[in-house]
């Protein structure tokens, strides 16, 4: 999980005033080339051109403003696709809720093009998802067997990866936090998610407090580019929010048993980017803590997985109202493993234990 030190150079470099900003973008280009980024640097450098002006980033300066074009004209045709995924489930009488990256841009419309994101995310209920994947699949929109196949049957599947007709990537998640990284549903979440206007359509998204929780629980917890990118979504969150929506992200991660990795993220913030927290939030977030939570942050950290299969599985049984099973479980894992092919499961092995590698080496 990141910021690595090198990417919260970057960060310093997006958010902190002029100044400071300039100086930490110098320190990272004293070891860094912007023409060859990493993933991780490359979801950054937009960020850093849109907060610099062209005088403090010297003669980088039209090397990133093209970063920052190509940067926006990528989320521009992704909005395209929320549209389209919004047209298509809406048809079907399906309301989605936009959540992660898309969320957070339609929040900060001038800035568009700063902020990156891989695919757009929207959420559906869950007991319509098969519903929601017909509708997609009707106008043209594609997924694997595999994933189709594990639609409706209880595993701890919780979003479908879709392809557009256009090629862009789209995830329908039923659920977002849960049951990867807590043990809690997100019902309470999708409850009480905001009505907002997006291009002449009624779209819903989480309050800003729950999406706060979202962003640092899925950045620390996991291995993307979404762990470098966090923090911008935190500090444009809670950028001139009052106690009321303090107290709220408090209250969201202690019901979703993650104030543990929230407190970590938040303390982060406050100390690297001049996030201003209200006096005791943190120790309100370290008694909320569990010691499960402590242990997932420790595990995380070290490039441990958060939780397994199993795990997973458990969670979603209890959910239901049911007793884990373990013989059912090992009949599920060996349906699908009978469907996939010995090559491509050693292959899909070899690629998560690459990736933790090389998060291992970020400098």
């Amino acid at each position: 999980a990141g910021p690595s030190p090198s990417e919260l150079e970057l960060l310093r470099a997006a958010v902190l005033p002029p100044s400071r900003a300039e100086a930490a973008w110098w320190r990272w280009r004293a070891s860094h080339d912007p023409d060859t980024p990493n993933a991780f640097a490359a979801a950054l450098l937009p960020a850093v051109a849109t907060h610099l002006d062209a005088d403090r980033l010297g003669a980088d300066a039209a090397l990133l403003r093209r970063l920052r074009r190509s940067a926006w004209v990528d989320v521009e045709f992704k909005l395209q696709m929320l549209d389209a995924a919004h047209d298509a489930l809406t048809a079907a009488a399906i309301e989605p809720i936009v959540v992660k990256g898309a969320a957070v841009v339609t929040r900060e419309e001038p800035r568009r093009g700063a902020r990156t994101f891989d695919d757009v995310d929207i959420v559906v209920d869950a007991d319509r998802l098969p519903e929601a994947c017909d509708a997609l699949e009707a106008v043209g929109w594609t997924t694997s067997d595999e994933f189709r196949a594990r639609v409706g049957t209880g595993s701890g599947l919780h979003a479908i990866p879709y392809t557009s007709p256009d090629g862009l990537p789209v995830d329908v998640h039923r659920w977002v936090l849960f049951p990867r990284f807590s043990p809690v549903p997100d019902s309470a979440w999708f409850e009480r998610a905001e009505t907002f206007v997006w291009n002449g359509r009624r779209m819903r998204r989480l309050q800003v407090a729950d999406e706060v929780v979202l962003a640092i629980v899925h950045g620390i917890l996991t291995v993307s580019r979404s762990s470098a990118r966090w923090p911008l979504d935190v500090v444009a969150l809670t950028r001139g929010q009052d106690d009321a929506c303090w107290d709220a992200i408090v209250r969201s991660a202690s019901e979703a048993r993650v104030a543990r990795v929230v407190g970590a993220g938040l303390a982060l913030c406050a100390r690297e980017l001049d996030v201003e927290l209200p006096d005791g939030t943190l120790d309100r977030l370290s008694a909320a803590a569990t010691r499960s939570e402590r242990l997932r942050l420790v595990a995380a950290r070290r490039g441990a997985p958060v939780s397994g299969k199993f795990v997973a599985y458990s969670r979603v049984r209890r959910a239901n109202g049911q007793i884990p099973n373990p013989f059912a479980y090992a009949a599920i894992r060996w349906r699908r493993l009978r469907r996939r092919r010995f090559a491509d499961i050693v292959g899909k092995r070899w690629a998560k234990a690459r990736t933790r590698l090389v998060d291992s080496r970020r400098p």
